[in-house]
């Protein structure tokens, strides 16, 4: 059976030729077998594993493969694990089938109780947006107080981000601060931090974990780049040279390549802050060197081809291309996806992308003279099932809860699943009483745009437009508003000649979770050149 798993391991592999990773994926042969052999042959199968999860959470993802090839193979259990690597490896890039098929393979080669294989069907149940099932078996693995750190710790990472799916960003960070405190957990609230703009908390909370935890080179390379972000280049510089120490004294090859494309990332131009505000970054002696991680990772992409967001399949776009995206959903049976015009006006190139594994290009069919709307009709169509039908569309009317989905922020909230924020209907009208808008409390940040207003029994009720130009306002009137977003009313598509027809009766109520799972495959992030 041994030979039987590691040939349809291989197999798999060969698969990622098709989602354009660079990586060699050779066949060894018994000229290079020595090397593999003595390679493997240091390195710890658990070991070896944990640095590919950690490289997958970096988003190196040619180096996480070259290590998940040299990873230990010597049993069926220990190929069923690289599979779960693989399952972990194509869920960070939104191939959900091949996601499934990977896990799939793991479990005819380890038993249904195993933890790991628990946590990836885990995380394939919240990429496909099935939140219930995923918390269920979460909660069935936090029971286990036996458990490896990296398995808690997986427990944690993934709870919060069940929250975060359905906009539970408070939830998701109590969650996180309750969980065993570590590189992981600390890196990821640092994440939450940026989704909310406070740079300064993210760094005050880095800044300390390094002081208990200097040999986390992870953790000073974002360091860096949050220093970088806030123009403060002194630190970032002192703080780039603890990662590089800490990264050669571990011979990661991965993340010194991680170094020089930080260390290549301009200086952001922005007035520094104020002495007191300012968190000094501490330089300790270097310690023992630690030992060497399991395996000797490939060169990652070279700086102009990198880039440090999470991209489901790849958009085939040259590397180095400027690209703007927004958000949008699927209509017509699959063939038009609606989206704002000032999301495409200024794009030659658009492709949109689900997060269930649909992509296709697509063409500017119309756009609105008196709307911020445009129609885009799909190339390949996407399968009917994940279309908004012309019922499930509905009014907007004041006090309704609503929902809006989409693909905001995508540099820090990730771009293979799109986020949910709940909120009500504030007022019918938008600025001015404009009648084709509407106002909603909500929160939307930049690449909400075009995506979906839903409300609470599953109807779209408007089309996610933005929030007032905060700076303008200031300056104009002197007040400074709390959190003002606008929607375009679901009924202004008729003039584009997307067909309405509200449901003669009354849909029921839908939790949160219910309207995310319904919706994933029907909102699109769209991106343009």
């Amino acid at each position: 059976m041994m030979q039987n798993a590691l040939a349809r391991l291989f197999v798999f592999l060969i698969g990622f030729f098709a989602i354009g990773l660079q990586a060699s994926l050779a066949v060894q042969t018994d000229n290079n077998a020595a090397t593999n052999t003595a390679t493997s042959a240091a390195a710890n199968s658990a070991q070896a594993l944990a640095y590919a999860s950690g490289l997958i959470e970096d988003g190196l993802y040619e180096a996480a493969l070259a290590s998940l090839r040299q990873a230990p193979m010597d049993s069926d259990a220990q190929v069923g694990e690289v599979f779960l690597e693989m399952a972990k490896l194509y869920a960070a890039l939104g191939n959900t089938a091949r996601a499934l098929d990977a896990v799939d393979q793991a479990r005819s080669l380890l038993p249904n109780s195993t933890p790991r294989l628990q946590i990836e069907q885990a995380r394939l149940h919240i990429v496909v947006g099935n939140l219930v099932h995923a918390r269920s078996m979460l909660s069935a693995l936090a029971g286990d107080a036996d458990a490896p750190q990296q398995i808690a710790e997986d427990v944690v990472l993934l709870r919060a981000r069940a929250q975060l799916a359905v906009g539970g960003l408070a939830a998701a960070q109590a969650a996180l601060q309750a969980g065993p405190q570590g590189e992981r957990l600390t890196l990821e609230q640092v994440r939450l931090f940026e989704s909310q703009n406070n740079t300064k908390q993210a760094k005050d909370l880095l800044t300390g974990f390094v002081k208990a935890s200097p040999d986390s080179g992870r953790s000073w390379l974002k360091l860096t780049e949050l220093y970088k972000a806030s123009g403060q280049a002194q630190e970032a510089g002192e703080a780039l040279a603890q990662a590089r120490r800490v990264f050669n004294a571990q011979k990661d090859a991965a993340r010194l390549q991680e170094v020089k494309r930080v260390e290549g990332m301009a200086v952001a131009k922005v007035k520094p802050p104020p002495p007191q505000a300012a968190v000094p970054v501490p330089t300790p002696a270097p310690p023992p060197a630690p030992p060497a991680p399991p395996v000797a990772a490939a060169p990652a992409p070279t700086p102009q081809a990198k880039s440090p967001t999470i991209i489901a399949q790849p958009f085939p776009f040259p590397p180095g291309t400027k690209v703007e995206t927004g958000s949008g959903f699927v209509v017509d049976s699959g063939r038009r996806v609606i989206t704002n015009r000032h999301v495409v006006e200024n794009s030659t190139e658009i492709y949109v992308r689900n997060s269930l594994g649909n992509l296709s290009r697509v063409r500017i069919e119309s756009m609105s003279k008196t709307d911020d709307l445009a129609v885009l009709v799909l190339q390949e169509p996407f399968p009917a099932e994940r279309a908004v039908a012309a019922s499930q569309f509905g009014p907007a009317r004041a006090g309704a809860s609503i929902a809006v989905l989409g693909f905001p922020l995508i540099n820090i909230l990730g771009s293979v699943t799109p986020s949910i924020t709940n909120g009500i209907v504030i007022k019918e009208t938008g600025m001015q009483d404009a009648p084709e808008m509407f106002q909603l409390s909500a929160k939307m940040n930049k690449g909400n745009s075009g995506g979906a207003v839903v409300d609470s029994r599953g109807r779209v009720v408007g089309i996610a437009m933005g929030k007032l130009d905060i700076v303008k306002i200031m300056q104009g009137d002197g007040f400074l508003p709390e959190d003002v977003n606008f929607a375009i009313h679901i009924k202004r598509l008729s003039g584009l000649g997307v067909p309405i027809q509200p449901a003669s009766h009354q849909p029921t109520e839908l939790s949160l979770e219910e309207i995310y799972q319904r919706f994933i495959g029907s909102v699109v992030m769209v991106a343009g050149r």
